[in-house]
């Protein structure tokens, strides 16, 4: 947009990020939730805080979830259990189970971080905030 009063020109930028998360967190509720983009190109991210359940029938403690490319069920992560705190990890090999992040505690904040410098290795881990 101009400012003709300030002889200025400003633009709104819009990161398309094409990476979704999908799960038993509530954040996700019942929708495929964009990530967020980081500052290193490829390395998208989203936080939330455990409310000690799961929207899909997961144990106390524990969240299921898939990372998509789409806003469908184009999944690109899925069938991993995640140990918090530890370094990326690659998808597993069936792509009907979900990922499963386990040693959540209610009221702490979580971020998962996603990998997709090489798209055809999308890798996830998950760090306490």
């Amino acid at each position: 947009k101009y400012d003709k009063d300030e002889d200025s020109l400003t633009a709104d930028v819009l990161l398309n990020v094409p990476y979704f998360i999908r799960g038993g967190i509530p954040e996700c509720g019942a929708d495929f939730v964009r990530l967020t983009a980081t500052d290193t190109d490829g390395i998208y991210t989203f936080t939330f805080e455990y409310s000690g359940s799961d929207g899909w029938g997961k144990s106390a403690g524990e969240h299921a979830f898939v990372i998509t490319d789409k806003a469908d069920w184009s999944k690109v992560f899925y069938d991993k259990d995640l140990t918090l705190d530890a370094d990326y990890v690659s998808k597993g090999t069936n792509s009907n189970n979900n990922a499963v992040i386990s040693g959540l505690e209610t009221g702490t904040t979580y971020v998962v971080y996603v990998d997709a410098t090489d798209d055809s290795d999308v890798k996830v881990k998950v760090v306490t905030k």
